[in-house]
C-alpha cells in the first residue's frame, strides 16, 4: 500500500468508531473496518459497527467486499460516495487507526 490513509469517525449508538480508507493503487481504494485479530481477523470487531456500514455501502456502486472487515472502493466516482457518506454522519478523526481498536471495549 502507499500509505496514504484517511480515518473518519462516526457515532452509533452513543460510542465513536473509526472507519479507514486505505490507497492501494491509483483510483483503488480500501475501506477497513476494526477486526478481532490473530485467527479471527475476518470477523468485525464491533457488530454495531459492521451493521450501521453494511445497509450504507450496498447502495453505493463500485464497491466490492474482499474479506470480512475490508472492501475495495474502485474509482473516484465510488471514493466521493463513500467519503460523502462520512461526512454526512460522520467526521475525519484526527486519531490514530489503533486507537479505534480498544476504544469501545
Amino acid at each position: 500500500m502507499s500509505g496514504y490513509e484517511k480515518i473518519y469517525s462516526v457515532e452509533i449508538e452513543g460510542r465513536e468508531y473509526g472507519f479507514f480508507l486505505k490507497k492501494e493503487r491509483k483510483d483503488v481504494w480500501r475501506l477497513i473496518i476494526p477486526d478481532c485479530g490473530g485467527m479471527a481477523d475476518m470477523l468485525p470487531r464491533f457488530s454495531e459497527q459492521y451493521d450501521w456500514l453494511l445497509p450504507r455501502i450496498r447502495e453505493i456502486s463500485g464497491i466490492k467486499e474482499i474479506w470480512g472487515t475490508i472492501w475495495e472502493i474502485k474509482g473516484q466516482e465510488c471514493l466521493d460516495e463513500v467519503e460523502k457518506m462520512f461526512l454526512t454522519e460522520g467526521q475525519i478523526s484526527h486519531k490514530e487507526s489503533v486507537e479505534f481498536y480498544y476504544s469501545n471495549e
